[in-house]
C-alpha cells in the first residue's frame, strides 16, 4: 500500500473545495489506480493505496478513512465477496465499488452486501466520483444517525412499557395518541379505549376545580409552560378516587412546534393516606403530650402545695411544740433546788434534754425548709438560691459561688421549677463530682432565663443517656414543662456544666 496523493486544498479555479478526509483505495491495477488519483487531484483528500484485501484490512486496523473505493477483481478476492470482506473490518466506513464490469445483478448483490454505491469505472469522468463518495459518506451518516435514532426510541418506549408510572401522550385537541401498560392498570383503561378518547373526557375530575385544573396543565403543555409537578384527584373506571401526581409537557416535532403533550401520572393515593394517618397520629401524640405535660404540672404544684403546708405545719406547730418542752425544761432547772440530792442526777438529765431539744428545733427547721424554703415564697428566687447555697456549703464543706440577676427573675411557677433544678444538681455534685468548688450563675436574657451551675470535679466520661439518670429525667421533666431544656457539657474545661434554660 502507498499514499499516491497528498493533501490538496483547493479545486480548480482556486476555490474552496469541501475536504474528503483519507480515502482507501483498494486497487490492484497500477493504471487504474493512477487515473482515480488523477480524478481526485483536485480534491482535498489523503489517498491511501492498498493492492488487496489483506493490505487494506491492515489499513484499516492502522487508520481511520472517510470511505473505501472498493474493485471487485483483486489477488485474495473477487466479486461480492471483497465487500464482505472489507465490511467485516470497517463497519462504518461507506464503500464505493469501482468495477470494471456493468451489471446490474452484480451490483445490488454489493449494495446488499453494504456498499454505498456502485460505479462501472467506464463512468468515472470529472468529478462524479468525488459526489459519489460525498453521497456515500452522507447516506451512511444518515443511517448511523436513523439506527441511532431508532435505538434511542426503542429504549424509550422500553422504559416507558416498563415504567410504573402512567404515561401518555395526546394531541392538541386532547386526543390521547399513546397509553402504556401502567396507565392500564392505574386508570381501568385498555389501550385500545383510550387511544382516540379525549384524555378530559376518560379521565374524569371530581369537580369541577380539578376540571378547569386538569384543563389547564394539558393546555399549558401544548402552550411550551415548564413542566411543574401537579396533584390533582380523578376518577378511575370503576369510580375509585385517585389522588395523582401528574407532570405534562410539550413534544416538539422536527421543526420545533409543540403539536402533542406528554404526562406522566404517579398515583399517590395510598400515600397521602399513609401521610394523612400520620399527622393524625402525630396530633394525637401532641395531644397526649400535652395532656401529660399539664398532668405533670398539675402534680407538681399540688406536690409543691402540700410540701408547702408540710413544712408550715412541721416549722409553726412542732417548732412551737418544741420550743414549749425546751421551755419547760428550762422552768424545771430553774426550780430545781441546788441543795435538793435529786440535783446532781436531775440537772445533767434536764441539761441533755435541752441539748436534744436544741438539736431536734435544729432538724425540724432543716426538713421544712427541705420541703419548702421559706426565702423562696417569702422574699423570692434569688434569696432561696443563695440560701440553698449557704446550706450546701455548711453541709458538705464545700465552696459555692452566686452569681444572680435580680433584676428580671421568673414567675412564681418557673422560680419553683428552677429553684428544684438547681436542689437537684447540687445534690448530683455530692454524689458524683467530687468537687471542691461549685459556681452558681443565674441570668436573664431577652429570649429566656438560664440557670448553670459549674463544678471543679471529675466531670463525666460521657453525657448521661435518658433514662439512665432519674434526677436528669426530673430536671427535663420539670424545664420542659414550660419549653424549656437542660444542656449539659462534660468537661468544661475541667468538672461539668449543667444548665437548665426556660423561655420567656
Amino acid at each position: 500500500m502507498a499514499l499516491v496523493a497528498g493533501d490538496r486544498d483547493n479545486g480548480p479555479g482556486g476555490h474552496h473545495v469541501e475536504d474528503l478526509g483519507p480515502i482507501l483505495l483498494v486497487e490492484d491495477n497500477p493504471g487504474d489506480a493512477d487515473y482515480i488519483e488523477e480524478i481526485l487531484s483536485d480534491q482535498r483528500s489523503q489517498l491511501i493505496h492498498a493492492t488487496s484485501i489483506a493490505r487494506a484490512t491492515e489499513a484499516l486496523r492502522d487508520a481511520a478513512v472517510t470511505a473505501v473505493l472498493l474493485d471487485l477483481g483483486l489477488p485474495d478476492g473477487n466479486g461480492v465477496e471483497c465487500v464482505h470482506a472489507i465490511r467485516s473490518v470497517a463497519s462504518d466506513a461507506p464503500i464505493v465499488v469501482l468495477t470494471g464490469l456493468d451489471e446490474e445483478s452484480l451490483a445490488l448483490q454489493c449494495l446488499e452486501a453494504g456498499a454505498q454505491d456502485y460505479i462501472p469505472k467506464s463512468d468515472l469522468k470529472g468529478t462524479a466520483l468525488a459526489r459519489a463518495i460525498r453521497y456515500a459518506v452522507a447516506r451512511t451518516r444518515e443511517a448511523s444517525e436513523r439506527q441511532r435514532a431508532e435505538q434511542l426510541h426503542a429504549l424509550l418506549a422500553g422504559i416507558v412499557e416498563a415504567s410504573g408510572d402512567a404515561v401518555f401522550s395526546g394531541g392538541p385537541d386532547g386526543t390521547i395518541t399513546s397509553w402504556n401498560p401502567a396507565a392500564e392498570r392505574i386508570f381501568g383503561y385498555a389501550s385500545a379505549e383510550a387511544v382516540g378518547t379525549r384524555a378530559h373526557d376518560l379521565l374524569r375530575a371530581v369537580d369541577v376545580e380539578s376540571a378547569v385544573e386538569q384543563r389547564g396543565i394539558l393546555a399549558g403543555a401544548l402552550q411550551g409552560a415548564s413542566a411543574g409537578e401537579h396533584e390533582i384527584t380523578l376518577l378511575a373506571r370503576d369510580g375509585r378516587q385517585m389522588t395523582l401526581s401528574v407532570v405534562a409537557f410539550g413534544l416538539p416535532d422536527a421543526q420545533g412546534t409543540i403539536q402533542q403533550f406528554g404526562a406522566i401520572c404517579r398515583d399517590v393515593t395510598e400515600k397521602r393516606k399513609q401521610e394523612a394517618q400520620m399527622r393524625a397520629q402525630f396530633e394525637m401524640l401532641k395531644i397526649r403530650d400535652r395532656q401529660m405535660r399539664q398532668l405533670t404540672a398539675r402534680l407538681n404544684t399540688v406536690r409543691e402545695e402540700e410540701q408547702k403546708r408540710i413544712a408550715r405545719e412541721v416549722h409553726d406547730e412542732l417548732g412551737q411544740l418544741l420550743t414549749a418542752l425546751k421551755m419547760d425544761v428550762w422552768w424545771m432547772n430553774r426550780k430545781l433546788d441546788a441543795d435538793s440530792p435529786l440535783a446532781d442526777i436531775l440537772v445533767p438529765k434536764l441539761n441533755d434534754a435541752s441539748e436534744l431539744i436544741d438539736a431536734t428545733i435544729e432538724t425540724v427547721r432543716r426538713i421544712a425548709a427541705e420541703l419548702r424554703p421559706s426565702a423562696l415564697d417569702v422574699l423570692g428566687l434569688a434569696a432561696a438560691m443563695e440560701d440553698e447555697a449557704r446550706r450546701f456549703e455548711l453541709r458538705n464543706g464545700l465552696t459555692a459561688e452566686c452569681r444572680i440577676d435580680e433584676s428580671d427573675l421568673p414567675p412564681p411557677e418557673i422560680a419553683t421549677a428552677f429553684f428544684r433544678v438547681l436542689q437537684e444538681m447540687l445534690t448530683n455534685i455530692i454524689r458524683h463530682a467530687q468537687a471542691s468548688h461549685v459556681r452558681i450563675e443565674f441570668e436573664a436574657t431577652d429570649d429566656e432565663w438560664r440557670l448553670t451551675v459549674t463544678d471543679d470535679g471529675k466531670g463525666f466520661a460521657e453525657i448521661p443517656r435518658e433514662g439512665t439518670s432519674l434526677g436528669l429525667l426530673g430536671m427535663r421533666e420539670r424545664v420542659e414543662l414550660f419549653g424549656g431544656s437542660i444542656r449539659i457539657v462534660p468537661n468544661a474545661p475541667s468538672g461539668a456544666q449543667v444548665s437548665a434554660r426556660v423561655p420567656k
